[in-house]
């Protein structure tokens, strides 16, 4: 049988035990670090961060995804102009 296929019992609720509260990382991980240093100070294909950092290039590229997100920008142009904005 399937879940959908099972009715489900009155005490199982929705409801968290804990209300939800955001839990950011206090310190950004070595790797991440030099990963957005490659990103914003080289030229550097992917290919080349991801032979020198020892990942595959699929991790390389879902890292620098992560990274542009989270400094809400669409590539390593807007990566760079954010992280000058933030020294100066």
């Amino acid at each position: 049988m399937y879940g959908r296929e099972v009715p489900r019992p009155p005490w199982l609720t929705a409801q968290r035990k804990r209300a939800y509260r955001p839990r950011p990382r206090k310190t950004i991980s070595p790797q991440r670090q030099q990963m957005t240093r490659l990103l914003a100070n080289t030229n550097l294909t992917l290919a080349a961060i991801a032979r020198d950092m020892g990942w595959q290039r699929s991790t390389a590229r879902s890292s620098a995804a992560r990274i542009y997100k989270q400094h809400n920008v669409p590539d390593r142009q807007g990566l760079r102009q954010a992280l000058a904005g933030h020294s100066a």
